[in-house]
């Protein structure tokens, strides 16, 4: 069917990219143009220190979600792509 083939390319699309889709809250169409979330510099750094120490993304991810409030997918995402750059 044309409906499934334009699915299937709308899916890759992001992944051909590089695109990588993280779950968490969406806000309202246009509506949050202007916000950003920040991540502070004590938290970024602890993330780099404790994957740098060996630590997996789960045990990464479970002792930040202590000290901040940050979902689970984008502390593990932050550690990925923080300490491989």
């Amino acid at each position: 069917m044309p409906g499934d083939r334009l699915l299937c390319w709308f899916l890759l699309l992001p992944e051909m990219q590089g695109i990588e889709m993280l779950e968490g809250d969406v806000w309202g169409h246009r509506k949050d143009l202007d916000e950003y979330f920040t991540v502070e510099d004590s938290t970024l750094e602890d993330i780099r220190a404790l994957a740098a120490g060996g630590a997996s993304a789960d045990e990464v991810a479970n002792q930040i979600q202590r000290k901040a409030r940050i979902g689970s997918e984008l502390i593990k995402y932050i550690a990925k792509t923080k300490i491989t750059a």
